[in-house]
């Protein structure tokens, strides 16, 4: 149970960093399976590419095997990207779904502990040192990339080691989430969707930047509308992660889909349109 203490907390700074909610049995079963992982792509990539026998071989660690296979071809780190979605990991699954978690999330969201969550955006997630590329560091919420009027919470947590400033963990502003939909803008120059939806410099201002420094076993849990971004990593290491949006399933206006989905009746631009063009030409009026 969390105390009142931390209730008001989170509802007045939009997070909450929890302790134990990944047990030591759990990090240690991802970070074996993250390994074994690696080890079966290092397999096939040393024959594709021989001259890095030596350096696969000496590749003792997670960031050592991230870093040798992204010097070879990035195409196998992509594939262990692709080995980390919710869907097709077991070992991400079952760090996810914990009874710990699912209770805190409901709690947090004001429902019963019976009530049912939907995940998107569930996997485990990595940041590679000085990567901009693959790391969405500009300010955002997510509310144009999941289910159109979801009633969600955020979880983050590191996996590997804690995660602090410098190998890039999360930053927030605390409290932002008490000013839904302002400062929101679109990039309609990007061609990546996980870029096209910011928060403008304005809005940002008028918060503290706070990275957020999370040990290992941690869990962070925040509020849908809390404006966040990720930090750049500028150790040596790559940073490993988890991440998931938690859906409650029990409001009458609940989709399955998220705004990217071929089934989705609205896409994520129009929602954008509807929310914030609709918003500012009732302000215009006003």
């Amino acid at each position: 149970m969390l105390t009142k203490d931390q209730m008001h907390f989170y509802e007045e700074n939009g997070y909450l960093i929890v302790d134990n909610v990944i047990s030591q049995d759990d990090l240690n079963l991802i970070k074996s399976a993250f390994n074994v992982i690696l080890d079966g792509i290092i397999t096939r990539a040393k024959t594709e590419y021989p001259k890095y026998q030596k350096a696969f071989e000496n590749a003792n660690n997670l960031s050592k095997k991230m870093d040798v296979l992204e010097k070879a071809d990035h195409k196998y780190v992509a594939e262990f990207h692709d080995c980390l979605l919710v869907s097709n990991n077991p070992y991400v699954a079952k760090l996810t779904s914990s009874t710990n978690i699912l209770r805190l999330v409901n709690l947090l969201l004001g429902e019963t502990p019976k009530n049912s969550l939907f995940t998107t955006s569930s996997m485990g997630i990595f940041s590679m040192p000085q990567n901009i590329e693959h790391t969405v560091v500009q300010w955002h919420t997510d509310v144009f990339y999941t289910c159109k009027d979801g009633h969600y919470i955020h979880f983050w947590a590191p996996i590997i080691e804690d995660a602090s400033k410098n190998i890039g963990t999360i930053h927030i502003l605390p409290g932002s989430h008490k000013e839904p939909f302002k400062g929101e803008t679109r990039n309609k120059l990007s061609d990546r969707n996980i870029h096209k939806f910011g928060t403008s410099s304005d809005f940002v201002k008028k918060y503290e930047d706070k990275a957020l420094q999370i040990k290992l076993g941690q869990g962070l849990f925040f509020d849908k509308h809390l404006v966040h971004r990720g930090g750049l990593n500028i150790t040596d290491r790559t940073r490993f992660g988890l991440v998931t949006l938690y859906h409650s399933m029990s409001k009458p206006n609940f989709t399955p889909y998220y705004l990217s989905h071929p089934k989705s009746l609205i896409s994520s631009d129009d929602f954008f349109d509807e929310v914030i063009l609709d918003k500012n030409i009732n302000n215009d009026k006003n």
